[in-house]
């Protein structure tokens, strides 16, 4: 089916959906060429955002060792990163509606390597319960706030107990407003990946967060789950906080004139005596430019 729409569209995109183990999805890049990461989202970056601990960096060791087996098997695979999809709970139940855990989890996945994909309302930090309908509830335009008349964009054809998860969810209409919203950082988010060439073809590499210490012996590498993008042009590293405190280091001669080209809160991440901070829940990307 691959190579037939290729034949009619050589620039198409197919992903399939192989929801198995990591070495029977490998399998099928030969022929699919791109393929949904199940397990990345639900059992690795929202379960470590909950426990608060990077478990030795192990999401980016992974992440490292599978994509490296996926080249074994096809060279030109392109990964489909993910955080859950239509047959499980939803972000925004899992990770009880914090905005500060769901800006996290939207970068860790966002800023690895490959395609990655959104699914409806994640964005928005919809919420849903363990059946299926309500996982697949509608989208959420705008809905009645205060007393205020709903839109007639907004679709109603779920069941108000299927929805029942999301009344408290906050729709596009009021989101779009606010510039600290989920929604419009998802949007801020999309936009720098999509600006730098380390994100759209760089390849992505674990990065040991022990080497950010520099002889620190306080410094808590357990709450940083980091990695290297890297393309021909430029080199990314991408630093994720998982931890409820801040947390400052002095990079070694390889990153000390890197620069920061995005931050959560985007604000700049320096301090005075030269330290760049992370602040709890939070991701800083530094940038090499070769």
């Amino acid at each position: 089916m691959v190579l037939y729409c290729k034949s009619v569209n050589p620039g198409c995109y197919c992903v399939g959906e192989v929801w198995d183990s990591s070495g029977i999805r490998a399998q099928y890049m030969t022929g699919i060429f791109s393929c949904f990461h199940f397990d990345m989202g639900d059992k690795y970056i929202i379960s470590q955002i909950k426990n608060e601990n990077s478990v030795n960096n192990s999401f980016a060791l992974m992440m490292e060792k599978e994509l490296d087996r996926y080249g074994q098997f096809n060279a030109e695979f392109t990964d489909a990163p993910f955080l859950t999809n239509h047959d499980q709970a939803r972000a925004g139940g899992l990770l009880k509606g914090d905005l500060a855990k769901l800006k996290l989890a939207a970068s860790m996945y966002i800023l690895c390597q490959g395609v990655p994909f959104v699914y409806y309302g994640e964005e928005l930090g919809m919420k849903s319960g363990a059946l299926d309908q309500t996982k697949r509830t509608p989208f959420l335009w705008d809905k009645s706030i205060d007393g205020l008349p709903q839109s007639k964009i907004q679709t109603t054809w779920a069941s108000e107990k299927d929805c029942i998860y999301n009344k408290e969810t906050l729709p596009v209409s009021v989101q779009e407003k606010d510039k600290n919203s989920l929604l419009n950082f998802y949007r801020r988010l999309i936009k720098f990946r999509n600006s730098r060439d380390s994100f759209v073809k760089g390849k992505f590499a674990a990065y040991s967060a022990k080497d950010l210490a520099n002889g620190d012996s306080s410094f808590d590498a357990s709450l940083l789950s980091c990695w290297t993008m890297e393309s021909e042009k430029e080199c990314s590293l991408v630093l994720n906080n998982l931890g409820s405190k801040q947390l400052a280091f002095q990079p070694d001669e390889s990153w000390g004139k890197a620069k920061v080209v995005f931050s959560t809160d985007g604000k700049k991440a320096r301090v005075k005596n030269g330290d760049f901070c992370i602040p709890p829940y939070s991701t800083l990307v530094l940038l090499n430019e070769k």
